[in-house]
């Protein structure tokens, strides 16, 4: 038996946060969510369990104080190198798209969750890989 996929979901929206849910739900992988709402709770989570994934909305990069130094993804790489990172940004925010970030993790729109299970995917075969 397979153990179940661990997440990470730092989310802002408790609407986005249920749609995620049944989108991951709808892959048909087993998974574990831990939710955090705080940076506190996603450093605190970070240093504490071990995610093979790590889904943030963009929204939350600059919710929070002290944000303006260190990104997620840059925290998250800091205390749990080479986890999978996915930011959830608006389709109408082309900006957070193109550059290093585009080559350093995975975008997913929230009107287009469904693009969860082939990151997934990706995450499930580069663990089968390490």
């Amino acid at each position: 038996m397979q153990d179940k996929l661990p997440i990470l979901h730092f989310w802002t929206d408790p609407g986005d946060a249920e749609r995620l849910i049944r989108e991951l739900a709808a892959t048909g992988v087993e998974f574990e969510v831990r939710l955090v709402k705080t940076h506190a709770e996603y450093v605190s989570a970070l240093v504490r369990g071990k995610f093979a994934l790590i889904i943030a909305d963009a929204r939350a990069e600059t919710a929070g104080a002290g944000t303006e130094d260190m990104s997620l993804y840059r925290i998250a790489q800091e205390i749990s190198p080479g986890t999978s990172f996915v930011l959830l940004c608006d389709s109408t925010d082309q900006a957070h798209q193109t550059g290093e970030k585009a080559n350093t993790f995975s975008f997913v729109s929230r009107e287009n969750l469904d693009r969860l299970k082939s990151v997934i995917n990706r995450t499930l075969s580069s663990s089968d890989r390490d």
